[in-house]
């Protein structure tokens, strides 16, 4: 289904809406027509005829298939005011981690702003320079906009003080607002809930080719 055929679905139930509004104004209208009518053709009408014409019209509103008509008119206005469950995005799941490397938080950062995010880099724990960087160099040479804060508060924990200076992988929500010390960062990882030093499994590294 495409973008238009979609609009055209959701608004059906407007037009369906509109369509029965329209008869019944019509069936309305045909009424007081009909009364206009009498009264220019009859210039001393009879006392009853202003009270017939308000029991037909009460009679012809009270009729069981204009009842169902006008509900049926208001049900679909109010389900047409409802997003449509078919347009509705899938809900996300809150649980979910998304593998990202240091450089798509650099280079990307309102992308992932708010997603749960599991990301390697080198930890630096010093005091108003808690980040996770690309490389160690950048820590060394201070390129802070190479490299996310993450905010594990201080001190850190001795858990995590086990990483410091080391190769880590951390999960948590990325933040592309709030951006560290004097904003000098790339962004930020909050709601931390996994910070332990990245060990390469065996698995990972493949033999180099035997010499021929």
């Amino acid at each position: 289904m495409t973008p238009g055929d979609l609009l055209l679905e959701r608004d059906r139930p407007h037009r369906i809406a509109r369509l029965i509004a329209r008869v019944l104004v019509a069936g309305v209208a045909l009424y007081v027509l009909l009364g206009v009518l009498v009264v220019l053709t009859f210039p001393a009408p009879p006392p009853e005829l202003g009270e017939r014409l308000t029991r037909a019209l009460e009679a012809f509103l009270a009729r069981p298939d204009v009842q169902i008509a006008i509900g049926s008119a208001s049900l679909r206005a109010q389900a047409g005011s409802q997003p449509s469950p078919a347009a509705a995005p899938p809900p996300r799941d809150p649980e979910a981690f998304t593998k990202v490397s240091i450089v798509n938080l650099i280079a990307a950062p309102e992308r992932f702003h708010g997603r749960r995010v599991r990301a390697i880099g080198f930890c630096s724990l010093r005091f108003e320079g808690t980040a996770l960087y690309l490389h160690r160099q950048d820590d060394e040479v201070g390129i802070a906009k190479n490299g996310v804060w993450i905010d594990v508060g201080w001190p850190p924990s001795p858990e995590y003080m086990k990483v410091e200076g080391k190769y880590a992988i951390i999960e948590g929500v990325f933040n592309a607002h709030q951006r560290g010390h004097f904003g000098a960062y790339a962004g930020s990882i909050v709601n931390v809930t996994r910070l332990e030093e990245w060990r390469m499994r065996t698995e990972d590294v493949k033999p180099p080719p035997k010499p021929r």
